[in-house]
């Protein structure tokens, strides 16, 4: 008689694990997964990566989107570059033999889509010898990050009203491939 208590018990938890399991996989896959999967209608999958990810060339611009990871809410991001800089690093020997990186200026724009609130912009901006990650919103304009020193927020700000022009024409670029609310 305990044995079948013990039994019914059991099936109890692992109808309720599966079913539990079950609706985690639904939620994930209808909030997360979907919503990136239908943005890559225009795109190609790219082979050679460890998760999906898929690019496509449009209108002078490189775009990639990497699919999330299986139930991750974090993982998965959209890129924007502009395609004369998609290589627009180099690296080279001072006269000291110190190995440094020279880029070249510019800005390219990560976007990382969220479930249940507003999409995160990033513009990573570039200038000869650094590069900053500067927040902005879908529109292109400028967010202060509050988890950066005043020093750095003085500095995004400044490069942010250098490369105005070019940040809003990328985030203009990714909202005419990918829809104004990503």
């Amino acid at each position: 008689m305990k044995n079948k208590s013990l039994l019914k018990k059991a099936v109890i938890v692992i109808r309720t694990a599966a079913l539990l399991f079950g609706g985690l996989n639904l939620f994930w896959y209808q909030f997360k997964y979907r919503p990136y999967k239908e943005k890559t209608v225009m795109m190609q999958l790219n082979e050679d990566s460890e998760r999906p990810k898929y690019t496509c060339t449009r209108n002078g611009y490189i775009y990639t989107l990497k699919m999330p990871g299986y139930l991750s809410f974090e993982s998965g991001f959209l890129y924007v570059v502009p395609e004369e800089h998609q290589d627009s690093a180099m690296f080279i020997v001072d006269e000291d033999g110190t190995l440094t990186e020279k880029n070249i200026p510019h800005v390219d724009l990560f976007v990382w889509p969220q479930v249940l609130s507003e999409a995160e912009y990033r513009i990573t901006a570039y200038e000869e010898t650094e590069s900053m990650w500067i927040r902005v919103n879908r529109f292109g304009d400028y967010l202060v990050d509050e988890t950066t020193s005043d020093i750095e927020q003085k500095k995004a700000k400044e490069l942010y009203e250098k490369h105005e022009l070019e940040i809003r024409n990328i985030v203009d670029a990714a909202a005419r491939l990918w829809g104004s609310n990503i």
